[in-house]
């Protein structure tokens, strides 16, 4: 029995490891400030798991979208009221056996398929360059400008000007 497993796979697993701690460390953590920290991290994987299933536009829009601006409202709504409220959440236990409860169902299901193996071709820099901007512009343009949103939402975070 061959134990190989090649690249794609190990990113597939290692992401989907993180996405479930990050989604238990979610729901068990008591700062709100770290459950959105979490959750972005959450948002991080997913999108990851979309580019690597082969939809890049979809990953584009979960990174914007959900991890971009719903972890800025979280963090800003925080801010406005300028204190944090520990929460108490009595669901941990079940949390955390349904996280272990996916992991393992999820190993099953990863070592019982046969695998396929992908077609991999590389491709320049520079002609993925070409595709995004001539192709894809509009996504682009709106990538650039909601990451320089969250970016000076940050920075006023940081600097408490709110």
């Amino acid at each position: 029995m061959s134990l190989s497993i090649d690249l794609t796979s190990l990113a597939f697993l290692l992401t989907s490891a993180l996405a479930i701690i990050s989604a238990a460390l979610v729901v068990t953590h008591r700062s709100l400030v770290y459950a959105a920290f979490f959750l972005d991290i959450l948002g991080t994987a997913n999108a990851i798991l979309f580019a690597l299933l082969g939809y890049p536009l979809v990953a584009v829009f979960q990174l914007t979208v959900y991890v971009g601006s719903a972890i800025t409202f979280i963090l800003f709504s925080i801010v406005m009221l300028k204190e944090v409220p520990e929460t108490t959440v009595p669901i941990r236990e079940f949390a955390l056996l349904t996280a272990a409860l996916t992991v393992v169902a999820l190993a099953g299901v990863f070592y019982s398929v046969n695998v396929v193996e992908p077609v991999v071709e590389t491709i320049e820099i520079s002609t993925l360059t070409d595709l995004v901007v001539r192709k894809y512009w509009f996504a682009l343009l709106l990538s650039i400008v909601s990451m320089a949103t969250t970016l000076i939402e940050a920075i006023t975070l940081a600097r408490r000007e709110v």
